[in-house]
């Protein structure tokens, strides 16, 4: 465990340096957001068919995003210094 020695009044004693606590951090790959926009609809989740039809678009399932391989979409991980 990374524990700051040197912790304020408003740290707790021995605490992770790494997550400040929280036993999870930030996905590096996504950077804490979950995933991308889809590059299929654009982030829409939409797309407009040739009869001007509006359909869920079968890459991200509707939602516009295609979720972080690395963290399954939540946009974090737990803190392996913990």
């Amino acid at each position: 465990m990374n524990i700051n020695p040197n912790t304020t009044s408003t740290e707790k004693k021995g605490q992770c340096i790494t997550c400040n606590g929280r036993r999870k951090v930030d996905c590096p790959e996504c950077k804490g957001t979950g995933g991308d926009k889809c590059i299929v609809c654009d982030g829409n989740g939409s797309i407009t068919m040739n009869d001007g039809d509006l359909v869920n678009c079968s890459e991200c399932q509707g939602s516009g995003k295609i979720a972080c391989e690395n963290c399954f979409g939540e946009g974090w991980l737990i803190c392996k210094d913990c």
